[in-house]
């Protein structure tokens, strides 16, 4: 009928169905076989890994802030660098045991590639997290975790990132649960003795 047909044209041309389409692509996309791979390899870097440094600049700092704040929840020894710069200072401390995480979306901030390069030269692992495996960090990379490799979008999804993110997260959980309690008790009790949160 021809109310079905003007109902249809309208939905082609619904923005917000075609961000839900776009995600649900990129979401599926992320259990590929090579992506899980990459994603247990990252895992286990995690896990193993005296310190871990976390650096994202521009519009890559608000996926590495969360998982640095999320990662710090797990265990003890992560740090992120500051947006203005500090990564010289922080990743003075890092040994041939640690691991660095670098962001890096488009446009790909020159300060990020900087600091994978000071990794790689210094002999640090470097983890990125990135939309290509061809990015500029990602070439570079002992391992790269993609979200949007093929997804033809023009615009990077923090949401698709922060479900990656929510993998490895998952990952670490299974494989290293002792550890987490044990670190989890200790901030629930600074969290409780001075009254962090309000319940």
């Amino acid at each position: 009928s021809n109310t079905d047909s003007i109902l249809h044209i309208d939905d082609k041309q619904d923005p917000f169905t075609k961000v839900i389409e776009n995600e649900v692509h990129i979401l599926r996309h992320l259990l590929d076989h090579t992506n899980v791979q990459d994603i247990w390899k990252a895992v286990d870097v995690l896990i193993q890994a005296d310190q871990i440094l976390i650096a994202g600049h521009r519009v890559s700092h608000a996926a590495a802030y969360w998982f640095s704040y999320t990662l710090s929840s797990l265990r003890e020894n992560v740090s992120l660098c500051s947006p203005t710069g500090d990564f010289y200072e922080k990743f003075c401390n890092l040994t041939n045991k640690s691991a660095l995480v670098v962001f890096s979306f488009p446009r790909y901030a020159n300060e990020t590639l900087k600091v994978a390069e000071c990794a790689k030269e210094q002999g640090v692992c470097l983890i990125s997290v990135t939309d290509r495996l061809l990015s500029p960090v990602g070439r570079i990379s002992d391992i790269s975790l993609t979200t949007e490799e093929n997804a033809e979008t023009g615009t990077n999804s923090i949401a698709s990132v922060i479900s990656l993110l929510d993998l490895v997260i998952a990952g670490i959980h299974q494989k290293d649960a002792k550890r987490i309690y044990t670190h989890q008790q200790k901030l629930e009790r600074l969290y409780s003795s001075y009254e962090v949160f309000n319940e």
